[in-house]
């Protein structure tokens, strides 16, 4: 035979053996490969299945039963799971046009929710674009609003010595770390001054910084004199001072054998910029 074979019946074509015939259907505007029914191969009608179609205005294929692809298949544009694909590219959408993944470029893998660009896959790291939140009543997120002039790092890690640490830091060293040491205790280490925005848990446990002692100093010198040597005399200095010296003097016998006074200065501690005179017990 040589030339066009022309069929212009409804169906053109039969394929069949014993147990089942494969008819080549035309029904208006389409081109059906359609199985027969098991046992009807010859000479039966076509059966239930529509397992392929070509639409032949459009060039659309349809095919309504499972499809199992092998021998390093090719899709050559987007692929639209149940949805038209609007994401373009090398890209997969999954029940919504805009919802799916996307190659776009070496080594690069996006995904996309509703349109909006919220992960990147690619060799050494994953980004994500939007906020990570952990959990659904009671969330935990970690997201940046990308106004930092550095980046920060949170990092587990641990040696011998060190078993677990968790630090955070950023590009130019380590703000904090809690780490577990080897008895089990934990040490919690800043690099650089806390400071509390409400001291109220700081109880008579703790002393305020600007409650404590700061110096200690002697002050001003006084002198104590008895009036005269003809009589014996007895001198304490008074509460919260000390003796700092002694006047003795020479009574023209050839010896230095009397006192003539004594000095004396206030012992004094300085709080919270002011100097107190403290007490004896």
């Amino acid at each position: 035979m040589t030339g066009e074979l022309k069929i212009r019946g409804v169906n053109a074509l039969r394929i069949f053996n014993e147990a089942f015939g494969l008819i080549f259907r035309r029904s208006e505007e389409c081109l059906h490969l359609i199985p027969t029914s098991e046992g009807q191969g010859e000479n039966g009608d076509i059966g239930p299945l529509r397992p392929f179609t070509i639409n032949l205005r459009t060039g659309e294929i349809s095919m309504s039963h499972k499809v199992s692809v092998g021998g390093g298949s090719q899709v050559n544009g987007a692929l639209g799971i149940g949805v038209q694909n609007a994401l373009g590219g090398n890209s997969i959408a999954f029940g919504d046009n805009d919802t799916g993944i996307k190659q776009n470029g070496d080594g690069i893998l996006d995904v996309y929710a509703n349109g909006q660009h919220v992960f990147r896959f690619q060799n050494g790291v994953a980004i994500a674009l939007k906020n990570i939140q952990a959990g659904n009543a009671k969330k935990f997120t970690l997201s940046s609003v990308n106004n930092s002039t550095k980046n920060a790092t949170f990092n587990l890690w641990g040696n011998s010595s060190r078993p677990v640490v968790a630090e955070l830091g950023d590009d130019s060293g380590w703000h904090f770390y809690s780490q577990r040491n080897t008895d089990g205790s934990i040490t919690f280490a800043v690099n650089g001054q806390m400071t509390p925005s409400n001291y109220g848990n700081f109880d008579a446990r703790y002393q305020q910084r600007n409650g404590g002692v700061q110096d200690v100093r002697y002050g001003s010198e006084m002198y104590y004199n008895p009036g005269g040597n003809q009589v014996s005399w007895t001198f304490r200095s008074p509460s919260g001072h000390g003796l700092t010296g002694i006047n003795v003097q020479e009574t023209g016998s050839n010896s230095a054998d009397n006192i003539g006074g004594v000095y004396y200065r206030p012992l004094q501690k300085l709080i919270n910029g002011t100097w107190y005179n403290v007490a004896s017990v």
